[in-house]
C-alpha cells in the first residue's frame, strides 16, 4: 500500500513513493519484480517503473540480470558507512560527558570504547586530576579481548561460531596469575556477562588494577561499544555494586541520547 504520508500536503508525492519502493525491500524480500512492487504499493506499473529507473540510474537500486528482479544498490552501503561514522562521532561527544561524571565521582580513570568491524578500540579516556597511578591505555589501540572487562564484553556478544573462531585463532596470553585462560571458565564468564550486562576485571591484565565495564547498545540492541572505569583495586573494589549501577545507567543514557529515545 502507498504510505499514508503521501496525503500530507507538505509531503512531495514522488519522493514519498520512491521511499515507499525502497521500504519494500526487507531481509525476507531482498529481490522484487516490478509487478510485486507495483502491486504491493498499489501503483500502476508505468509509475513504479519510472521511479525504479530513476533510483537505478542513481545507484540506489540494481537489477538482477538473470531474473530481472530489483534489489537495493551498493549506494546504500556507502551511505551506511557515513551513518556509522556519524554515530561514532556522536558516541564520543555524548559519552565523554558521562566519563567526566564517573571520573569525578570515583576519582578513577574512565574509558569509552567503540566496537566497529569486529574491532574494539579506545575512543576517549578521562583521568582524574589527583591520579597517583597510570592506566596504560592508548586511544586507537586494540586490546586483548579475553583479559579485559570491555574485551570480554565483546566476546560475550559474538555468535557461537565467531567465538569458536576467535578461541581457535588466538593464543590466550596469561598477563597475571588471575588472567582467565581456561576456555570453559571463560565461556561461563561470558554467559554471566550477557545476563547481567556488565563485566569485572580483577587484576587480570595488571596486578593491583581493577576495572568495571558495561556494554553500550544502539536502538536495536546491537552492541556498539563499552564504557568502563579503572582504578587501584583497593580504592574501588568495596564500591563495586554502586559503580556497576552507575556504569549501567550511564550506558543506558548514552544510548537514549545517541538515538533520541
Amino acid at each position: 500500500m502507498i504510505s499514508s504520508k503521501s496525503s500530507n500536503p507538505r509531503v512531495i508525492q514522488s519522493i514519498q513513493r520512491a521511499l515507499d519502493i525502497i521500504d519494500c525491500f526487507t531481509k525476507s524480500d531482498t529481490e522484487l519484480s516490478l509487478n510485486e512492487i507495483s502491486k504491493g504499493l498499489g501503483l500502476n506499473k508505468s509509475t513504479a517503473h519510472g521511479i525504479i529507473n530513476t533510483l537505478h540510474i542513481n545507484g540506489y537500486i540494481e537489477q538482477n540480470s538473470e531474473s530481472g528482479k530489483y534489489m537495493l544498490g551498493k549506494k546504500f552501503m556507502m551511505k551506511g558507512l557515513l551513518v556509522s561514522d556519524s554515530i561514532a562521532v556522536r558516541l564520543k561527544d555524548i559519552g565523554i560527558q558521562y566519563l567526566k561524571i564517573l571520573t569525578e565521582k570515583y576519582s578513577s580513570t574512565t574509558h569509552l570504547f567503540s566496537y566497529k568491524n569486529k574491532v574494539l578500540s579506545f575512543v576517549e579516556k578521562i583521568t582524574p586530576s589527583n591520579a597517583y597511578y597510570i592506566v596504560s591505555s592508548v586511544i586507537g589501540k586494540e586490546m586483548p579481548l579475553h583479559a579485559t572487562a570491555s574485551g570480554k564484553i565483546v566476546l560475550a556478544h559474538m555468535t557461537e561460531s565467531e567465538l569458536e573462531n576467535y578461541l581457535q585463532g588466538e593464543s590466550l596470553t596469561k598477563f597475571t596469575e588471575k588472567t582467565l585462560v581456561d576456555i570453559d571458565r571463560l565461556k561461563e564468564e561470558l554467559e554471566r556477562i550477557i545476563s547481567t550486562e556488565y563485566c569485572i576485571e580483577d587484576e587480570e591484565v595488571e596486578s593491583g588494577v581493577f576495572s568495571i565495564s558495561a556494554p553500550i547498545y544502539d536502538n536495536h540492541k546491537v552492541f556498539i561499544g563499552t564504557i568502563s572505569l579503572t582504578a587501584p583495586v583497593g580504592r574501588v573494589k568495596d564500591m563495586t555494586q554502586e559503580i556497576v549501577m552507575d556504569m549501567k545507567n550511564s550506558s543506558k543514557k548514552i544510548t537514549e541520547e545517541l538515538f533520541n529515545l
